[in-house]
């Protein structure tokens, strides 16, 4: 089966994205760069092919409107290591096919996608498929560090060529069973329309180093560790609101009793549904900003004071709060204590996106296509909770969809950035139906 054939070569490629950039095999990510015109021969032949900042790559197929706005299909390549060796059912970069699946790091995250996606286009392309909208694919090499150089480069290049997209599509949601989301007794598709925003705020304390068997009465250590629970104890409100809401309002048909109420009228059962909603992890995530104390440093030596003392907090921005909000918010729970409060880095973060438009024609497309394959899925609107490349192309769409068509378990979605990352060979065949109607619907 081809498209089987080509992740299992795509994820042999250690396209891998240390944070410390010596580590990165680049070579690797050139020979995977040799690999796709061998692998979609059609797609490579019939589109324009420019390569960015070394190790992205754009391909153009120009449609015959020329008037009309292009679409861009975007998946990065790029993927985090694997760590835990040993607890891998099977090597990550071997590509194994075993048990109707394939397995490896980049199977879901984002190599599964990309391959679906330019497969989609091959098969489409072989069968006389001439596009009216021109149609942009584009692939980052460097997603899971932030896409600085990659991401970056390409919105740069299409602001050059002075690109402005109907749509843009990545990754960011899925499809999920009733396992994952027991809400409805159905299989959901979310459609992110919008992504959170994220900032690491780092809070630092300056002490005095000296030996720790001659202690002062509170050290920099002490004084950050009360800081530290200070923020915890002060979380962000909970708020139910844009793309949630939304999402609430899309799935409660499916839904059965008090809970369909409750869903269709949210803001008025709002004090019933956020205690509710933040009983787990997943469902907190969408009603706040999330801070999660990440990092800890102290002294370098049990026995030597600190002369400083910090902590990083991970926050992810709902929208309708920015950057400038989590820090005052920070401030304000610290208050009275000696600690510094600033972002990592100094101009770090980055404010929550604009929420996407439902009714536009992209969105309803990708609707199109999904439900053509998963007849009696539900699809819905949603938030998403990380970051994507996506976040970076918000001055060339008004319209971003972040969607990928890979039906999920609770145990498939657990090995994401983790152990035996795999996808199933029915899922992979499917998500090649799926980008392949929403690129002919348009």
């Amino acid at each position: 089966m081809e498209i089987v054939d080509k992740l299992s070569s795509a994820i042999r490629f250690k396209t891998v994205s240390y944070t410390e950039g010596s580590s990165i095999e680049y070579d690797q990510f050139e020979k995977f760069l040799e690999f796709l015109p061998e692998a979609f021969p059609h797609l490579f032949k019939r589109a324009e092919k420019v390569t960015i900042a070394d190790y992205s790559l754009v391909l153009k197929i120009s449609g015959s409107d020329t008037k009309a706005k292009p679409i861009l299909m975007l998946a990065h390549y790029d993927v985090v290591p694997a760590e835990n060796l040993t607890e891998w059912k099977y090597p990550p970069f071997d590509g194994r096919v075993e048990e109707n699946e394939v397995w490896g790091r980049g199977a879901l995250d984002n190599k599964g996608p990309l391959i679906s996606i330019l497969q989609a286009a091959e098969e489409a392309l072989s069968n006389g498929w001439s596009p009216t909208r021109t149609v942009y694919f584009a692939s980052g090499h460097d997603e899971e560090l932030g896409g600085d150089r990659g991401a970056k480069s390409i919105v740069r290049y299409f602001k050059e060529q002075g690109v402005q997209f109907y749509a843009v599509y990545d990754e960011g949601m899925t499809m999920v069973t009733p396992e994952v989301f027991s809400v409805v007794d159905r299989n959901v598709a979310f459609i992110g329309t919008s992504e959170k925003g994220l900032v690491d705020i780092e809070l630092s304390v300056e002490g005095k180093s000296a030996h720790a068997s001659m202690p002062l009465p509170s050290t920099a250590a002490g004084t950050l560790s009360k800081a530290v629970a200070l923020v915890e104890e002060n979380p962000f409100p909970p708020r139910i609101i844009g793309p949630v809401a939304e999402l609430f309002a899309y799935v409660a048909p499916y839904t059965r009793g008090i809970i369909t109420l409750m869903l269709r009228n949210t803001g008025v059962f709002a004090p019933l549904l956020k205690p509710i909603l933040q009983r787990t992890p997943t469902t907190n995530a969408l009603i706040r900003t999330t801070q999660a104390v990440t990092m800890l440093q102290g002294s370098s030596k049990e026995n030597v004071l600190p002369a400083r003392a910090s902590a990083v907090i991970n926050c992810r921005i709902l929208p309708g709060e920015t950057v400038g909000d989590v820090v005052r918010h920070m401030q304000k729970a610290v208050k009275g204590l000696p600690v510094k409060v600033a972002t990592v880095p100094p101009t770090g973060g980055n404010d929550p996106l604009p929420v996407s438009c439902t009714e536009h024609e992209g969105y309803r497309r990708l609707k199109e296509a999904i439900t053509a394959v998963y007849p009696d899925i539900v699809v819905s609107p949603s938030l998403v909770l990380v970051t994507t490349d996506s976040r970076h192309f918000r001055e060339i769409s008004d319209n971003i969809y972040r969607f990928i068509p890979f039906i999920l378990d609770r145990a498939l979605l657990g090995s994401l950035h983790s152990t035996d990352e795999r996808t199933p060979v029915d899922v992979l065949v499917k998500a090649v139906q799926v980008y392949r109607g929403l690129l002919e619907n348009f």
